[in-house]
């Protein structure tokens, strides 16, 4: 039954069945009759005062985007109408807004032949296509919506970042209200493309006396009714006779303030006769519900094509003005909202109502504040502001026929000023520099590029600081705090407090690793293993990975090619510090000096191949000490060559589950745990045969030098003394001799047990002085190349796994220390025994 049941889960038709849009509106009534009186009053409470408010709103703000006054209260009836059944948000109320009135306007009247003057004659034939138009960007803005929603793509909204809205929002807030000038000044002012032009005809028609008396007076007493409206309304608020009283809480927070300044306004035009002295009016209204119109007429491909930029930025721009609103919200009153629903919600209400002569609409802030305090308690408010618009639509229309033009434009502007705030830079520049940045080049690239350009530059630059976020995620670098046990911070955020460890460079990555920040950790732990000035190559680099949730397969190779990247880059360093010594040289040494040391060669036992990452190192870590002197710098040129270039080891700590499993899981990354007991082995540093080959018959490594002792190598043939000193003599070459491939066969045949006693002996032999093969205690013997491993720590705490490695490290020295002091012994014991030799031979000889 569960393999059925599962089976059915993945079908093809389950899978249709996840991208079909949900009706939420048949949970809301299945869930209805619980408080069924408390909720329908609510519902009908609202829906009644948000159809009131979308009276004058909706009429305002379709002559914003340059329609007659009517395709308001169709955008407002269809919008609701539309939306309410996909809504998961009881409160908002969706309909006409500024924002994307002023987007519409902007992208519809770039077509030649398309203009409503005023937007007031739907009759004229250009006004007619400005219409078309908008009511098919309407129909775009709906699909782009219901596609994002309907394939769970509402994050892909998200790269407009706050300081990019807050910028456009100031700037579309100038240029909302520049565009209503003409109304509130009563002279007709050019469409410009850019605000500063409107800018400069307003001035210019000022200087010469275009304003209309009446229509800026009644400009005046609008703005005071609706600031008066506001201050009683605020004033009330704080009365605790009426805070106290619910019901008088909500009719004071859901009074529509623009209702009456409307029915003043209309009484005063129709009561005084204004519109006979020069005030424009809307005039005679058509009523009715509008007929479906066809879209799709011969011009819809090419009005598509040139209509698709701005409809992509209109559905981003109105689905974070809604969802935003709808969030505030849910929070306020516990609710749950799903952001791709919403978008469903949305592009339904654009896709349908472009068909009954709708514009684009989105949620608004003020509409949803009010239908909340007037108590909607489910999206069948909307449904019921919805019919409440048809019944004015159908038989109301004829109230509205003196509303004055200036009153619509009042509306407009006294709503955008509070989109104009002026804390935002200051908050900005307070928190975060670049966002200040962000948000004034989105400001003035709107205003001076127009609004999508301007939009689109905001996108545009969210888009790279993601990428640049992404690419170049934040890394500490941390240090021990004193005075408390395991905590670890920021070295820069904590400076001269929190202490770096000696030998160990420890830093936190705080993101996934993947393709496009791969680079960036490879570079930082290349950095990290450069000595600075007067700083040393670090033993281990650790790399608290508590951060980093996953990591891909361009992560996975990066990290493998690490330690060929630090065995290069230790190479380089060491030739690049050899050059610049030589350079030294040759300024104050003699040419014969310089010569022979330019023959020098790396030995065998110095090469990056033959570096033991847990040997400690006697070389000091810059040559800023050595004065400009022949011997000095010889001395030293020589102590560089012979030491092998110190390699730091990774160490991966405080990984999460699946990402340790992972790296576990691949051959070049080791356990710690592991590596460690078998590295305190002093004989894991020994070769078993010549390069601890599995099968030393095959000559897998044919750069080996022979083991001192073994047949027909060191009984034969002499060893290669070690290196003269420039200047003091003798072969200047530090390379070793070369071995035939029957000498290798010889020394591979010799059994286990007698290569170490043959070895020990051979330590014993340089001890006094004399050939040394194997190089310097604790390197690699007869050129081995020891594996520099990547470790991962099963730690989670980056206290607990610094330790770890300090304790590795002491090991390490430990047994470097055991493997001195047995060579010591050795040596001394054979110095013993030849001293007595040599006496018993001269008391011989005496006697004889």
């Amino acid at each position: 039954m569960a393999d059925e049941s599962k089976s059915r889960r993945s079908s093809p038709l389950a899978t249709a069945w996840n991208f079909l849009p949900r009706i939420e509106l048949a949970r809301v009534l299945a869930n209805y009759r619980v408080d069924f009186t408390d909720k329908l009053a609510g519902d009908i409470a609202a829906g009644i005062v948000v159809a009131v408010m979308l009276i004058p709103q909706g009429m305002a703000y379709s002559t914003l985007a340059g329609l007659p006054p009517m395709y308001g209260l169709y955008s407002s009836i269809f919008a609701l109408l539309l939306y309410s059944p996909f809504s998961t948000s009881p409160q908002l109320a969706v309909g006409p807004v500024a924002m994307m009135s002023l987007l519409s306007n902007a992208a519809v009247s770039e077509f030649e032949g398309a203009t409503c003057s005023g937007g007031l004659h739907a009759e004229d034939p250009s006004c007619a296509r400005f219409i078309d138009l908008s009511q098919k960007l309407a129909f775009l803005t709906g699909c782009v919506s219901l596609v994002l929603g309907l394939f769970k793509a509402g994050y892909l909204v998200n790269f407009l970042s706050h300081p990019v809205l807050k910028g456009f929002t100031f700037a579309a807030a100038l240029i909302i209200g520049s565009s209503q000038l003409s109304k509130v000044l009563g002279f007709k002012i050019k469409r410009h493309e850019y605000v500063y032009d409107t800018w400069g005809d307003v001035v210019m028609g000022i200087a010469d006396g275009k304003v209309h008396g009446l229509t800026f007076g009644l400009f005046i007493e609008n703005m005071a009714l609706f600031y008066l409206l506001k201050y009683i309304r605020t004033y009330l608020r704080t009365v605790p006779s009426v805070k106290a009283n619910k019901v008088a809480m909500q009719i004071i927070n859901a009074f529509p303030n623009a209702l009456v300044v409307v029915v003043v306004n209309i009484a005063i035009v129709a009561g005084a006769g204004l519109d006979k002295e020069g005030v424009g009016i809307v005039g005679k209204i058509d009523s009715g519900i509008p007929t479906p119109r066809n879209l799709f007429d011969e011009n819809f491909g090419s009005d598509a094509g040139r209509l698709f930029a701005s409809a992509l930025i209109m559905c981003i721009v109105g689905f974070m003005e809604s969802i935003s609103v709808a969030k505030a919200m849910a929070l306020r009153f516990g609710n749950e909202v799903d952001s791709n629903q919403e978008l469903v919600g949305l592009g339904v209400g654009n896709f349908v109502g472009a068909f009954f002569n709708s514009f684009s609409t989105t949620g608004g802030f003020s509409r949803t504040s009010v239908n909340a305090d007037a108590g909607a308690k489910t999206p069948l408010a909307g449904m019921i502001s919805s019919l409440i618009l048809i019944i004015v639509v159908v038989f109301l229309t004829g109230l509205f026929e003196y509303l004055p033009d200036v009153t619509l434009g009042s509306m407009i502007i006294f709503a955008v000023i509070k989109l104009v705030e002026f804390t935002t830079p200051r908050m900005l520049w307070a928190v975060d520099k670049g966002d200040f940045v962000v948000y004034i080049v989105s400001l003035i690239a709107t205003i001076v590029l127009g609004i999508e350009l301007g939009i689109a530059v905001g996108a545009a630059i969210s888009l790279v600081r993601v990428i640049k976020e992404a690419a170049l995620p934040h890394v500490a670098v941390l240090g021990r705090m004193p005075g408390s046990s395991g905590t670890w911070r920021n070295v820069k955020r904590f400076p001269g407090v929190a202490k770096p460890v000696a030998d160990v460079h420890v830093l936190r990555f705080d993101s996934s690793i993947f393709f496009a920040n791969a680079a960036f950790f490879r570079s930082l732990i290349l950095r990290a293993s450069s000595p600075k000035h007067a700083e040393c190559v670090p033993r281990a680099i650790v790399v608290d990975c508590s951060a980093i949730a996953n990591l891909d397969s361009s992560a996975i190779h990066m990290l493998e090619g690490l330690p060929a990247e630090l065995r290069k880059q230790a190479k380089t360093l060491k030739e690049d510090r050899l050059k610049e010594l030589k350079r030294r040289l040759e300024k104050c040494a003699p040419k014969a000096m310089v010569d022979e040391v330019r023959s020098l060669r790396t030995p065998a036992g110095a090469t990056v191949d033959a570096f033991n990452p847990y040997a400690p190192s006697d070389l000091p870590c810059h040559d800023t000490d050595v004065a400009d002197e022949p011997d000095a710098l010889n001395e030293r040129i020589h102590h560089v060559l012979e030491s092998p270039p110190r390699i730091p080891v990774l160490y991966l700590s405080c990984m999460r589950g699946p990402v340790r499993d992972m790296i576990k899981r691949n051959d070049h990354f080791e356990d710690c745990d592991e590596a460690r007991a078998r590295y305190v082995d002093g004989n894991f540093w020994r070769c078993e045969y010549p390069c601890r080959m599995v099968a030393p018959h095959k000559l897998l490594f044919v750069g080996c030098r022979t083991v001192p002792g073994m047949p027909g190598t060191a009984e034969a043939k002499a060893e290669s003394a070690p290196p003269a000193r420039a200047g003091a003599g003798g072969d200047s070459s530090l390379a070793s001799a070369s071995v035939s491939l029957e000498d290798r066969v010889a020394a591979a045949s010799v059994p286990p047990s007698e290569q170490q006693a043959r070895r020990a002996a051979s330590r014993a032999d340089s001890s006094l002085g004399g050939e040394q093969d194997e190089g310097p205690v604790g390197s690699p013997s007869h050129g081995e190349k020891y594996p520099l491993l990547q470790l991962v720590l099963q730690e989670q705490d980056i206290e607990e796994a610094v330790a770890k490695v300090e304790g590795f490290l002491r090991d390490m020295d430990d047994v470097a220390e055991k493997e001195r002091a047995s060579s010591a012994e050795a040596g001394a014991s054979k110095r013993s025994g030849a001293i007595a030799t040599a006496a018993a031979a001269s008391s011989a000889e005496a006697m004889a």
